[in-house]
């Protein structure tokens, strides 16, 4: 095989072309980003403008962190199909508090939480979500795949049914009921 020599601080670096095959396999993705970037701002000349950056960033910072979340459970060895039906159910839990409240019907009342009560509510809701497919697993033995392709379609399911397959319009809150701020949060204008 043909070599490459490069030179640096510490003498010769003997690279074959295995090796720089293999460095731009384990690269390929990285690669690819680079290429589409310089592709999009060649057909585009306002692509690297950062107002388009901050839009791009807008739009996958919920990717992003799910993205997160699930590099724990592919490196733990599992898999989890259900997590954008678990965020689009707990969306719609929070716009359902924003926009509906909290009935209490045995007592004649429609209470309104504040942004940062709708926030851990949604949380919480999430996590006892995330719960009953990690008690499936690990209790039930059922197969990650098998419980989160479950878990998948029931979410999706009941997010469809909370609001009859509409989306919430208006998050903007009630000032009467001080509820209001939930829209910068969801618009990324805060920090």
């Amino acid at each position: 095989m043909k070599q490459i020599e490069r030179s640096n601080k510490k003498g010769p670096l003997k690279m074959t072309k295995t090796d720089l095959l293999e460095f731009l396999m384990k690269g390929r993705a990285f690669l690819a980003l680079i290429i589409v970037i310089v592709v999009f701002a060649s057909m585009a000349p306002g692509f690297l403008s950062i107002g388009n950056i901050i839009i791009i960033s807008k739009h996958v910072a919920i990717i992003a962190l799910m993205a997160v979340g699930m590099t724990f459970v592919i490196l733990s060895g599992g898999i989890d199909l259900s997590v954008g039906s678990i965020v689009g159910l707990t969306a719609m839990i929070a716009g359902g508090l924003i926009n509906e409240g909290i009935r209490l019907g045995i007592f004649g009342v429609v209470l309104f939480p504040n942004v940062w009560m709708v926030i851990v509510l949604t949380l919480i809701s999430g996590i006892i979500i995330g719960a009953v497919n990690g008690l499936v697993i690990t209790r039930l033995k059922v197969y990650p795949f098998i419980a989160t392709l479950g878990m998948l379609y029931a979410a999706r399911g009941m997010a469809g049914l909370r609001n009859n397959g509409r989306t919430f319009a208006n998050l903007v809150g009630k000032e009467q009921f001080n509820n209001m701020g939930f829209e910068q949060l969801g618009a990324g204008t805060l920090l």
